[in-house]
């Protein structure tokens, strides 16, 4: 009998570690992966939209060039601050998209704004050398807002999933990142009931469900530290290199993120660990000096083994 407890006690130990490591994965994803937040503050940490601006400033001067327009109006029609709220919305958008909170993925661009501000820039300059501003001006300053617009929102997009979203297999990961990212009251529930189940099965010594518990998140935290420590050592994260300067700057600057998080939540689930651990020594010995007070005083312990 004690045997077959025994057993179930380390069943329950190794699938509480498997929970523990859901549970992680689950935050991890909700406060950094599809946290448009931590993706925009971390963006707004490093260089990325000094090199953005400075990609944008050669693009729209591309953009010029190949249209025949004078470079100072293009320039006219975005400035740095509009740069970086496009920039932020698309990541708000794309992090809806994945959670299923909108249809629509990407960045949803107002060309309308960018029509008006040609609109007047071009009033403007035909005002000033005496040319009619008439209707087929007008259509081509509507292509032009068009065309820019579309290379604004190419430009301006840091996480592009518009491309793969017609995709079979993006679908799928979409769903499970969503399910994911929706599961950790799940998983903290699932913990909870692990360890209740352990706490019954050591009912008659109810400090030794804590070697149980610390063995699992010790096992966990294993999963957690070992990976992100090596990542950390050998400067992964900085040697990303996947596309333009910016894209690699702010790739580089996530990954250091989510590497810092498994880093910090396996050293958690260590400190855990240990301290259950230290816990059931500590509890061990207390237990023992109690049962040898009880034998040179004439009583003993009833209880039976767990």
């Amino acid at each position: 009998m004690v045997k077959i407890r025994d057993v179930v006690r380390i069943m329950l130990s190794f699938v509480l570690m498997f929970f523990i490591l859901g549970f992680t994965l689950s935050l991890f994803v909700r406060t950094t992966m599809l946290s448009d937040k931590f993706i925009n503050r971390t963006v707004e940490g490093s260089g990325y939209y000094k090199q953005l601006n400075t990609a944008m400033e050669f693009s729209l001067k591309n953009f010029a060039m190949i249209n025949s327009l004078p470079e100072a109006m293009v320039n006219q029609l975005i400035n740095e601050e509009e740069i970086k709220y496009y920039s932020e919305k698309s990541v708000k958008n794309t992090v809806a998209y994945l959670k299923f909170e909108t249809e629509t993925p990407g960045l949803t661009f107002e060309k309308l704004e960018i029509e008006k501000k040609l609109d007047a820039y071009l009033m403007e300059y035909t005002s000033k050398y005496g040319i009619e501003y008439d209707e087929k001006l007008r259509i081509q300053a509507k292509e032009i807002s068009e065309e820019l617009s579309a290379l604004l929102k190419i430009d301006l997009t840091l996480i592009n999933v518009e491309n793969a979203s017609g995709y079979s297999q993006f679908q799928q990961f979409r769903k499970i990142i969503s399910n994911v990212h929706d599961s950790i009251g799940l998983w903290a529930l699932a913990i909870v009931s692990t360890i209740a189940f352990l706490a019954i099965h050591c009912r008659r010594r109810r400090h030794r469900t804590l070697i149980w518990v610390g063995s699992s998140f010790t096992a966990a935290s294993l999963f957690m530290l070992i990976p992100s420590i090596m990542a950390l050592l050998l400067k992964i994260p900085s040697k990303i290199s996947i596309s333009s300067d910016h894209i690699n700057e702010a790739v580089r600057n996530l990954s250091q993120g989510y590497v810092n998080f498994f880093f910090i939540a396996g050293s958690i689930a260590l400190a855990i660990g240990i301290g259950s651990l230290s816990g059931y020594t500590l509890l061990s010995k207390s237990k023992e000096h109690s049962r040898k007070a009880s034998e040179i005083f004439g009583t003993s312990d009833l209880r039976g083994p767990d």
